[in-house]
């Protein structure tokens, strides 16, 4: 860039694109802020020539959480598959306008692909939550979702990492969007969130605390082997006592499927056809902060269907 005019006028029209091409929310972060996050996980360890870091959001319909009980499929499908497609061909489409205007880009997959993931410790390649905090797009809850000031946790994410030179955004500086409420924490039908053991990480010299995350017990219920998180049968564990391991996500696995074998293969077949689809969030669904959503520009849904 020739100038720091210039940087911020592309800058500016890097952002419109992303809106053009179906984001409802963008934001730009220099990789330097994210030198903080654990290695493999940076984004110069995915692309060495990134400068650069476009996060993009979607906003979810607020009804898709308050009658996730009359149908969670509606939340699968709208929620999550829908969102993540979304989300995928704006992070497409960006990253192809930036090549054509002379910058290597690379999309990050807007979810995890579990054929690649460790069950014991799932997280995707990159960490679009980390990267929109860095953005300047909001904070971190309690539960750890991510919190827009516009759609609270009801958002979904996706990074673009590019060698062009933007002018970033400052962080989020707003009233506290999450005010450990822990409603979170009452309805997780696992016990996963943790309070008693926060855990905290410096991005952009800003340090950012959440709550402990049993891991593999969200597991289990993230593929609907209870009831209350949305599956069609209960293994009925008893109440943990400790940290779940991978050999009890087995054990609870093992037992859904002698319970009740053709109904346990369906639904592990209707999970990879819609996407790996989540049948619980329910520390999302009961989540109604910051009470007082801050407002966006709606007229984005009219001028960029």
């Amino acid at each position: 860039m020739a100038d720091g005019s210039e940087m911020k006028n592309f800058t500016a029209a890097v952002k419109e694109t992303a809106l053009k091409f179906g984001a409802h929310l963008a934001g730009v972060t220099g990789v330097d802020r994210l030198e903080g996050a654990p290695a493999g996980f940076r984004a110069t360890d995915i692309m060495p020539e990134a400068k650069s870091v476009v996060v993009m959001a979607v906003g979810l319909p607020q009804g898709l959480s308050d009658c996730w009980e009359q149908s969670i499929w509606a939340y699968l499908y709208y929620g999550y598959a829908i969102p993540n497609k979304k989300l995928g061909h704006a992070a497409f489409n960006l990253a192809t306008w930036l090549q054509h205007k002379g910058h290597k880009s690379f999309p990050v997959v807007p979810t995890t692909f579990m054929k690649n993931c460790d069950v014991t410790d799932p997280k995707g390649e990159f960490s679009h939550k980390h990267a929109a905090f860095a953005a300047g797009l909001g904070q971190f809850g309690l539960n750890n979702l991510f919190m827009t000031p516009q759609f609270g946790t009801h958002n979904r994410f996706v990074s673009v990492l590019t060698a062009a030179e933007l002018d970033p955004d400052p962080l989020y500086e707003g009233p506290d969007l999450c005010d450990r409420c822990e409603k979170c924490v009452r309805a997780c039908p696992v016990g996963a969130i943790l309070p008693a053991e926060s855990r905290s990480c410096i991005i952009a010299g800003k340090r950012i605390e959440y709550a402990g995350l049993d891991k593999m017990a969200c597991s289990t219920a993230l593929v609907g082997l209870f009831k209350k998180a949305g599956g069609v049968l209960d293994v009925n564990v008893k109440k943990k006592t400790r940290k779940w391991n991978k050999w009890d996500f087995a054990w609870a696995k093992a037992r859904y499927f002698l319970k009740d074998p053709v109904r346990a293969t369906v639904q592990a077949e209707y999970q990879h056809v819609i996407d790996w689809g989540d049948f619980c969030g329910l520390c999302l669904h009961v989540c109604d902060r910051p009470q007082q959503k801050a407002a966006w520009d709606p007229d984005i849904l009219v001028k960029y269907p």
